[in-house]
Parts: structure tokens; C-alpha cells; sequence
């Protein structure tokens, strides 16, 4: 069963936007939804006139657009719905933009053969929608500290990913709590055979990948359901865990832990002359939670 979302404001025929295709997502909104725009190239016209909207009736005039959209089952998909741009995902998880793309779309490299390219790293959840879904930003956590730290080439991390997958028998065996218990030492073993490893270099990866995975929380079928992004100078020792993404909370939007409040509401009140105490009382945070926003947030402008 598709999603159905109505705006709580009033609602005119003027602004009215339905978007709508096949047995997709039926959404109803209206033009001043910051997710909803007309388009200004339609002109009012009848329903009747309009194209793949069924049968309908009636002379009523309102702005149309129609938006093709993925079938989704909220209780099934909720951690793979597209809802973060790349910019937003690099941001939380300290990667660059560029690298992040490559990893999404694959690229080509030099060889002494010629030209040799390699498949994407992370598959995004519906291939006409450039965001990444909570599952993705996961699968990015893990795959920074493999590339950036383990400096293991793109092609290798492919074919160490497609095995771990088929031993898993899923696409993203990186959000499977199993890898955390048998996945991690599957994966480097794997790797050192392509790549040989040292034997040092094994046990460093095989802890660095446990400590990334305890920023992990995982639903009761176990599957990847709450992540914990690192924040830069935390404001206390111990206070790393004070903001997490979790889908079924605020839309997945980062949120201060054991309230709900998403950061960027924090940063706003901040940004609008509040000092961090007052805003800590308005939303029943400790200082050191709003300190954590605050860097969060920063710390995602300047990626």
C-alpha cells in the first residue's frame, strides 16, 4: 500500500497539486510545500484534460504536475526510501562530495591495459532519484575507514562486497548486524587475498571496523535502524553518541539522542540570537546536547 500525504494547512483548488503514476506513491499537497512545487511551465487546465490521472470528472481548475515515484512499503523499505542529497550524506559522514559520488556512480581509471572502469560501491535505492537512503549512509560509515584509512583499492572493496553479499545472500550485507559477528572477519580475509594484507594491517582493520560498527544500532530482524554520525570536538568525554539518524524519527533527519529534536531547529533558534542555555530550556536538552548540534551542523556547512 502506497503512502498517502495530506498537508495540514487549508486547502484551495488553486494550489492543489496531486502527484500520481500507476499503482506509485499518491501524494496531495499543495504549492507552498517546501517538497511539493508546481510546475510553471503547466497552465491551469480541467482535470479532464490532464494526462495519466484516470478516470476523473468535472470542470475544477488547479495546477498540475505529475511526478513519477517509486513504490514504496513504509514497514518494509522505511530504511530504503531516497531522502538524503549527496551533499547532506557526505556532510554527516565526513566525506567529500566527489568521493561520494564516485562510490554511487562508479568511474573509470587508467591501466596499462587501457581504460578500466568499476561499479558503483553503494546502489541507491531507485536509479531516477540521485538521493541516498538511510541504508546507504550506513553502507558510506563503513566504506570511508575501508578506502580512506585502509587505502584498499575501489575495484578489490567490489569484489570483496559482491562475496560478503552472496555469504549474506542480500545486496547490502554492510548493515546486516551478522556482519558485525561474522561479516567483518569474512570481509578481510576476503581482502587479503586480493590485495595480501599484512597480518598487522588484518587485525587493524578488523578493529577499526568493529569500533565503526558500534555507531550502529540494529532493528529485531538485524538490519541496520539507527546510526550514530561522528561529531567533531564533542563537548564532554563520553558525549560521542548525543545525535543519531534513525528513519522512523523526525523523517530520519539528525536529532538530538532521547529527544527528538533535530539539530537544525537547535542551530536556527542558535543563528537567531538565542544563547545555548535558553535554547537548551526550550527543548529540555542538556548544554552539552545544543554544543553537540551546533558542531554537528557546522561541521556539515563546511563539507
Amino acid at each position: 500500500m502506497g503512502l498517502l500525504s495530506v498537508s495540514l494547512i487549508p486547502i484551495t483548488v488553486e494550489n492543489l497539486i496531486i502527484e500520481n503514476q500507476g499503482d506509485s506513491i499518491i501524494r496531495v499537497g499543495l504549492a507552498s510545500s517546501p517538497n511539493v512545487t508546481p510546475d510553471r511551465d503547466v497552465p491551469q487546465a480541467p482535470l479532464s484534460r490532464m494526462p495519466d490521472l484516470g478516470q476523473n470528472s468535472g470542470n475544477i481548475w488547479v495546477r498540475l504536475r505529475i511526478v513519477r515515484l517509486p513504490t514504496v512499503k513504509w514497514n518494509d523499505d522505511i530504511y530504503n526510501i531516497p531522502a538524503y542529497p549527496v551533499k547532506d550524506a557526505a556532510g554527516y559522514l565526513h566525506i567529500p562530495v566527489r568521493t561520494l559520488r564516485s562510490w554511487l556512480e562508479g568511474r573509470s581509471y587508467p591501466t596499462k591495459g587501457g581504460q578500466q572502469a568499476f561499479e558503483p560501491l553503494i546502489q541507491r535505492p531507485h536509479p531516477d532519484y540521485p538521493q541516498l537512503s538511510f541504508t546507504n549512509l550506513v553502507e558510506a560509515h563503513v566504506l570511508r575507514i575501508i578506502r580512506e584509512t585502509h587505502q584498499v583499492k575501489l575495484d578489490k572493496v567490489r569484489k570483496a562486497l559482491d562475496y560478503i553479499g552472496q555469504q549474506f545472500n542480500t545486496p547490502h550485507p554492510l548493515v546486516m548486524k551478522r556482519f558485525q559477528t561474522d561479516g567483518v572477519d569474512l570481509f578481510v580475509d576476503q581482502v587479503d587475498q586480493l590485495v595480501n594484507v599484512s597480518r598487522s594491517g588484518q587485525l587493524a582493520m578488523r578493529e577499526t571496523l568493529k569500533h565503526l560498527l558500534t555507531r550502529v544500532e540494529w532493528n529485531a530482524d538485524g538490519i541496520a535502524s539507527r546510526f550514530f554520525p561522528v561529531v567533531d570536538l564533542v563537548p564532554e568525554p563520553g558525549s560521542d553518541r548525543l545525535i543519531f539518524i534513525d528513519p522512523s524519527i523526525q523523517f530520519g533527519k539528525p536529532v538530538i539522542a532521547g529527544r527528538g529534536v533535530p539539530t537544525r531547529a537547535i542551530v536556527s533558534l542558535i543563528d537567531a540570537g538565542d544563547s545555548i542555555e535558553d535554547v537548551a530550556d526550550e527543548f529540555g536538552c542538556a548544554p552539552a546536547q545544543v554544543k553537540a548540534a551546533i558542531q554537528f551542523e557546522t561541521q556539515n556547512r563546511a563539507a
